[in-house]
């Protein structure tokens, strides 16, 4: 019944992002070339990540630690075994259980710094860092396709920034459940702009101010089914979040619901509601 969601290869061709010739450092780490493709993946994670929080960097007494929390340590550990150093631990914080991936060893610290210091160079102090990079192992400078006009790039930042929202129905009805994407951006306004293109709106989708910044909400047919075929571009990182993956394939078996022609039943309905519990939590 939905093969013209499957099986459009205009759609897929379209969802394309054009590739760049710009130009990023990749580690070497223990004679390791990082892959492309993850690299870009991990730039627009870490852009998604790093915006609402102070720093990325901390210096506690001259003592710098990079590191990433979760909820879920799984992709934690997709981290962890594509960049093949850092480790991961959990630990409480007033009865809430968190994961982190974290890196305190010099030279592997500067290795990532130098890696993301793009994102952050306009808003740190990074002279002493710099000044201490003589310890850190060689960084090797490759074509990189893409970075913000690469896909993986974009999947990166979505993976992390996107909220799936559903809101289910109490009647026993068949009734439409609003359902929609949120991408909430603190300062930098364009990345939402260009996420509108991305999803090949003809017009830019419209931006809510909110306090902590301006949200992109999400709610049309074709910008569904396009970002659908989008993500499935690479679903590695989500296979690595059980989470993540849980939530992408309910709302979208909700979304199937949506535009199913026929009446609901009330088996329909149940199944609809139990696909919706915790959704929006685990999103």
């Amino acid at each position: 019944m939905y093969s013209f969601l499957e099986s459009s290869e205009t759609i897929r061709e379209a969802i394309l992002v054009k590739n760049s010739d710009r130009f990023f450092g990749s580690i070497l780490i223990n004679q390791k070339k990082l892959s492309i493709s993850f690299l870009n993946w991990f730039l627009g994670f870490s852009e998604g990540y790093f915006e609402n929080i102070s720093s990325c960097f901390f210096n506690l007494n001259c003592y710098y630690i990079f590191e990433i929390k979760k909820i879920n340590s799984q992709i934690l550990y997709y981290i962890k075994k594509n960049l093949s150093i850092g480790k991961v631990d959990f630990y409480e914080i007033k009865h809430f259980s968190f994961c982190r991936f974290y890196i305190v060893e010099k030279k592997y610290f500067v290795s990532i710094f130098f890696l993301l210091y793009p994102i952050y160079l306009y808003r740190y102090n990074i002279e002493r860092l710099v000044k201490s990079s003589s310890d850190a192992p060689a960084i090797g400078w490759v074509r990189a396709r893409g970075f913000k006009n690469n896909s993986s790039w974009w999947i990166g930042f979505l993976f992390e920034k996107m909220k799936w929202i559903v809101y289910p129905s109490q009647s026993k009805q068949r009734l439409s459940i609003p359902q929609k994407l949120t991408i909430t951006q603190k300062y930098r306004k364009y990345l939402l702009n260009r996420t509108s293109r991305i999803l090949k709106n003809k017009r830019l989708i419209p931006l809510e101010r909110q306090p902590n910044g301006y949200q992109m909400v999400i709610s049309h047919f074709f910008s569904f089914q396009q970002l659908f075929f989008f993500l499935k571009l690479a679903w590695v990182p989500y296979k690595a979040d059980s989470r993540k993956i849980m939530v992408f394939k309910r709302w979208w078996r909700i979304f199937l619901y949506q535009i199913e022609p026929k009446s609901w039943t009330a088996k329909t309905v149940a199944r609809v509601h139990k696909l919706s519990k915790n959704l929006n939590k685990f999103s």
